[in-house]
């Protein structure tokens, strides 16, 4: 059986020295968050493939000097070529990125339409003509043979009016047209016209001047407007204009570009639409932003509207769903390349029941539909025999949509492709050809494979006491029942707006000042390795002020400032306050190495000279969460957060443990940390709280949302209403109240 080999595991905490992972199975990491799958699948064994993929790619296509660090494991044996993504916790996309995009069709819509799409009237809806001087001679000579005509190339007025004259008759021509009437050249008006043109020729149309008003179109054509001007004269009637143009005109006259790409894409100045600048919203006075009326919230501009093939235009192409637009391709007359790949993608995103319009933002998804929207992304490279690494794709769905992604992948399966997929999900467990358990729990005390399954975290039902609710109120706008003190869930398929309902409900709240309203949202960016655990949860400012604040830092002239390490002053200036230094010697891999100045400490011995209860900077930033308490039990806002990420189960981290040793798991419970910590608040202090919660265990293993259960139980018992977004069933067991969206 083919199978990768690794020897001698050492990335974030993963203390592996051997393992071998079976190919072309659905592979399973199960643990408790922060246990170690994401490193060693994503970490390492993406993060090693992609690595070599950008390598073997230096001797054919230019590349920059930049090199992706090689993760921290002595040997990786057996790796197809790999391709996958990372949870979708924190990924933010551009404003005007839409599903088209990520799914690569954009592209083969544009050539679709730039082959055999035609210019419509935006008026009249009929198709825009465009002429060449062959056409042009042939409709005179077919309509008005025998009549008398000017051919005039129409000039822009750029400069002064009598420099064009003087230019005009060093060149030789003898006649222009001045507004509507025209002169010979030396006899021409001295004021200058609001329309000028040059009179190219003058002539009968008939069939022996054929080459003669050719050559006279030829160059009006070829001229800086790319039209000719036909005014053809008969006696005793008005004289009648004729406009051919090399590019589409309307019956306005108004001149169209011919169509490129920038014409039909949302984020180019030539395609955007005007009013909303491409990103499908625009602002109201009333309402705030609301979808764009203009663009029917495609973000593309008028011309994107009147390029039709078939009858269709590109801007409603790209309001359609997937499986419309399958329809759409199978009655074109057209059978390329481009409709073959179409079909091929459009049907993969109907395999996995996504139904928005492609048009539709990514950034305005939900998790479940971002999630399944990636992976499509990821699978529809296919490129032969390939290991597919995937974090959490069954983030947000239901049990339904969970089971059409597992066939999916059992597709993929039967052609002899691999699957490493990190989930939690029951189904996923069930559905797997092999299962590797992380634990035995997070952080330090994981980084290992286990022999065993962890053990059962159902609840006791004992844990969960009824109670009755004497006090609620209604939300109007949405007809939903707040019961105080009582764990709300909003449960429901993927898409059918649960987020939406959570934010209106706080919204309200808020705005109606009806208790004091906290929002666990999406998570924003991960952060960099300058990010550490205090800053991310706003609580280092309150450490660097108090140690400013005592006797030892004020001897030593100290400010808050210089416990920074992200300014110069108290930092180390060789490290930049971060303790190590990048070393790299080809061809060994590069690393992180102590810095030898501050000897990883990231201060100047000045700035360490300054303690609190005898713990200097750099010890506080190496204290765990649980050491942090007892040294901090003396302050009130400090001990609160950190009482908090006890709580959540992240007594483990250090308080300097810097934003990409953290799982998805963690960064998620960081973010519910901050949340609740305003709710642990003595009860004469805190007032009557709603907390909302958008699916507070996304990431999260079975014994970590287990955990939560408690938490909420407790603020239940406090009287602290709670209201979530989730499908997770370990949340129903604890919910008072439950909600169903369809």
């Amino acid at each position: 059986m083919q199978q990768i080999s690794l020897r001698n595991v050492k990335q974030n905490n993963l203390q592996i020295d051997r393992l071998q992972i079976p190919l072309e199975q659905l592979i399973l990491f199960v643990g408790p968050s922060g246990s170690g799958k994401s490193s060693l699948a994503i970490d390492t064994i993406l993060a090693e493939g992609q690595r070599r993929c950008i390598e073997a790619l230096r001797s054919s296509i230019q590349l920059d000097d930049k090199r992706p660090s090689r993760p921290k494991v002595e040997a990786i044996e057996g790796l197809p070529p790999t391709f996958g993504m990372r949870q979708d916790i924190g990924v933010k996309f551009h404003s005007h990125t839409n599903i088209s995009d990520v799914m690569g069709v954009q592209s083969l819509f544009e050539h679709l339409f730039l082959q055999h799409g035609v210019l419509h009237c935006p008026h009249t809806d009929q198709p825009l003509p465009t002429y060449s001087a062959n056409d042009a001679t042939t409709y005179l000579l077919d309509h008005h043979q025998g009549f008398a005509c000017y051919i005039v190339a129409n000039i822009p007025i750029f400069t002064q009016y009598q420099e064009i004259i003087h230019e005009l008759m060093r060149n030789g021509h003898s006649r222009i047209q001045y507004d509507d009437a025209f002169y010979l050249i030396e006899e021409a008006p001295t004021k200058p016209p609001t329309k000028l043109g040059i009179v190219i020729d003058r002539l009968k149309i008939r069939d022996n001047n054929r080459d003669r008003i050719h050559e006279a179109i030829r160059r009006c054509l070829t001229s800086h407007t790319q039209q000719a001007e036909v005014i053809i004269q008969a006696k005793g009637a008005p004289s009648q204009t004729f406009i051919f143009s090399k590019l589409p005109i309307d019956a306005q006259g108004n001149i169209y570009a011919l169509p490129t790409r920038e014409h039909l894409q949302s984020r180019s100045s030539s395609g955007s639409c005007v009013h909303c600048h491409g990103t499908g919203e625009a602002p109201h006075k009333q309402t705030g932003i609301i979808s764009c009326e203009f663009c029917k919230a495609t973000g593309l501009g008028e011309y994107a509207s009147i390029l039709k093939v078939d009858g269709t235009s590109f801007q409603a192409i790209m309001r359609k769903d997937p499986s419309s637009i399958l329809r759409w391709l199978e009655d074109i007359p057209y059978d390329t390349g481009e409709t073959t790949e179409l079909q091929k993608t459009l049907a993969l995103l109907g395999k996995v029941q996504i139904k928005n319009p492609l048009c539709q933002k990514m950034n305005t998804l939900s998790t479940g539909e971002r999630s399944r929207i990636r992976t499509c992304s990821v699978l529809n490279q296919e490129l032969g025999q390939c290991l597919y690494v995937l974090d959490e794709p069954s983030l947000g769905l239901d049990d339904t949509q969970v089971q059409h992604l597992i066939d999916l992948l059992r597709e993929y399966l039967a052609h002899k492709q691999s699957f490493i997929v990190v989930d939690h999900h029951p189904l996923f467990q069930d559905h797997a050809d092999c299962l590797f358990h992380f634990g035995p729990g997070s952080g330090v005390q994981g980084g290992t494979i286990l022999d065993y399954p962890p053990n059962s975290t159902t609840i006791d039902p004992s844990e969960f006491v009824p109670k009755s609710f004497s006090s609620s109120f209604v939300i109007p706008t949405s007809k939903f029942v707040v019961h105080q003190g009582a764990i709300h869930m909003i449960a429901g398929a993927s898409g059918t707006g649960k987020t939406t309902l959570l934010h209106q409900l706080h919204q309200y709240t808020k705005a109606h000042r009806l208790e004091k309203s906290l929002l666990l949202s999406h998570l924003g960016s991960l952060g960099n390795k300058r990010s550490t655990l205090v800053t991310i949860i706003n609580m280092w400012s309150e450490i660097r002020n108090l140690m400013a604040s005592t006797t030892s830092a004020k001897l030593h002239r100290l400010t808050a400032a210089d416990f920074s390490f992200n300014r110069k002053g108290g930092r180390c200036d060789t490290c930049h306050g971060l303790g190590s230094i990048p070393f790299h010697v080809p061809p060994l891999p590069p690393t992180e190495v102590t810095c030898d100045t501050c000897r990883g400490k990231r201060f100047l011995d000045n700035t360490l000279k300054a303690t609190y209860r005898d713990h200097d900077i750099s010890d506080i930033l190496n204290l765990s969460i649980d050491e942090a308490l007892k040294l901090f039990a003396n302050q009130p806002s400090i001990f609160r957060q950190c009482q908090a990420l006890q709580m959540v189960g992240l007594g483990y981290l250090t308080l300097g443990q810097t934003s990409p040793t953290l799982s998805g798991g963690e960064h998620r419970r960081i973010q519910l940390a901050q949340i609740l910590a305003p709710c642990l608040k003595p009860e004469y202090a805190r007032e009557p709280m709603i907390v909302f919660l958008d699916d507070p265990t996304a990431a999260l293993h079975a014994s970590d949302a287990r955990r939560l259960q408690r938490v909420f139980l407790n603020l239940r018992q406090e009287d602290i209403t709670i209201i979530m977004t989730s499908n997770n069933t370990q949340m129903l067991e604890v919910a008072d109240f439950i909600t169903r969206l369809s």
